[in-house]
């Protein structure tokens, strides 16, 4: 690496590891301690900068970064995360998030395979999977899906019901709200929520599904599982084990997409103001930007730490638990992954969508105005009263147990969590909100 960087920028770097479980405490011993030091890889909370400025030379970036780091300039990055009291002190980097991730389907090999290896394309699909499984067994006898073994359907509340947006051309926005033309419009004044309460109803009727709350790439670390649904996202950062994975599960993408792509300036490292503040800021630009010094940090080096298998990264490892990258998130450039072995078919061309350009789903809109959205009008103590009743229906059907189905018919269920006045100024307000940021 070092090799690259005196090549490029005459630059040799030195790296400090820290234990991560006590990586603030061993970071502010080296910042009092007064030993020289260039650039710390962590971001305190955005609470706890203005006292890290009063005591440490953290250096003020902003007239620096458009010589050094001009690409953050370009066109349709949204800079709002990363500014405080309209300065930037910390080093930023270009991450570009799908407002809309892929849905991916986990499922045994064994019973993907006997099921006759179908495509899986629909809400439909997956429920005939999850049938053949509670009537069908594997190779010694047992059944696909059993909750006598805790083999179970794992779902996740808000990407099944993501899947039934996307069948019937919405778009979901936070709290409850969906995107269909240009317009925003409630859930629940759609078919899309009682299609998923009445689907989830039956499913859990059967007894062989079960919520995972936390996410299930946190369950499926400790316990197998017969099928499950999660987004891509989660899916390619949350494994520490891909090759056992690899050979239990098969990946399936679910249906068509548009993840409707955003570019965000987002905090990468603090870089301090002495001689080499310049040479820093070029050199974390050049880690993060350059396509090989990025693999390099993601994976390593190739037939050392890991191989290629088709185009697909292999890992190479002694050990029993292995993380899918080498190194702490900062650095890493989603642009530069290459796609492991577990990863589903048309993740290539899926990330390669992703990265080519952004697109607003309504003209003149950051895909991530509800977050503002509801910082300023749950000012008003109608409209946050509305807020706060659709996120107790969220609540409720986080739930999702039998429990929740028997005694809550759907109808009662909106009837007794929202109001439909408030909800309906809730709206107004929310439409004339977005009116306010096109102008």
């Amino acid at each position: 690496m070092n090799e690259i960087l005196l090549s490029v920028i005459n630059t040799e770097i030195e790296f400090e590891h820290v234990i991560y479980h006590n990586q603030i405490q061993e970071i502010y011993e080296r910042l009092f301690s007064g030993i020289s030091t260039d650039i710390i890889d962590f971001i305190p909370k955005t609470e706890e900068l203005p006292q890290i400025l009063q005591d440490f030379p953290v250096v003020d970036l902003t007239d620096k970064l458009i010589r050094y780091y001009p690409e953050i300039y370009e066109e349709n990055v949204d800079f709002a995360d990363i500014f405080i009291n309209d300065r930037i002190y910390v080093m930023p980097k270009i991450v570009t998030n799908a407002y809309n991730d892929r849905i991916c389907l986990i499922i045994n090999r064994e019973f993907y395979e006997s099921a006759g290896s179908p495509k899986v394309n629909s809400v439909e699909d997956i429920v005939r999977l999850y049938e053949y499984g509670l009537e069908n067994t594997d190779s010694r006898g047992r059944m696909f899906l059993d909750p006598s073994r805790k083999l179970y359907f794992v779902l996740e509340f808000h990407t099944f019901l993501q899947l039934f947006c996307q069948e019937n051309g919405y778009i979901p926005a936070a709290l409850m709200l969906v995107i269909k033309d240009g317009k925003i419009m409630p859930l629940e004044d759609t078919n899309v929520l009682s299609d998923w309460f009445y689907t989830v109803n039956d499913l859990f009727k059967k007894n062989a599904v079960v919520h995972a709350q936390a996410g299930i790439m946190s369950q499926i670390q400790n316990s197998d599982i017969g099928m499950g649904l999660t987004s891509y996202n989660s899916l390619k950062n949350s494994l520490y084990w891909p090759e056992h994975f690899n050979q239990k599960y098969k990946v399936l993408f679910v249906g068509d997409y548009e993840p409707y792509p955003q570019k965000n300036l987002v905090p990468m490292a603090m870089i301090m103001d002495n001689e080499n503040t310049e040479r820093s800021i070029m050199m974390l630009r050049l880690l993060y930007e350059d396509e090989q010094l990025n693999r390099m940090i993601q994976y390593g080096l190739e037939n050392t730490h890991y191989k290629r298998n088709d185009g697909r990264i292999e890992m190479i490892s002694n050990t029993q638990y292995r993380y899918t990258k080498n190194w702490w998130p900062s650095l890493i450039n989603e642009r530069y992954r290459i796609p492991m072995d577990h990863e589903p078919e048309g993740v290539e061309q899926y990330v390669e969508d992703l990265h080519r350009y952004p697109k607003n789903i309504l003209p003149g809109v950051s895909n991530f105005f509800m977050s503002g959205a509801v910082e300023k009008l749950s000012n008003d103590p109608i409209i946050n009263e509305a807020l706060q009743q659709r996120g107790d229906l969220i609540n409720k059907l986080l739930l999702m147990n039998t429990a929740l189905f028997e005694e809550m018919p759907y109808d009662l269920l909106i009837q007794e969590t929202l109001d439909g006045e408030k909800q309906k100024m809730l709206l107004e307000a929310l439409m004339e909100y977005i009116e306010d940021i096109k102008k």
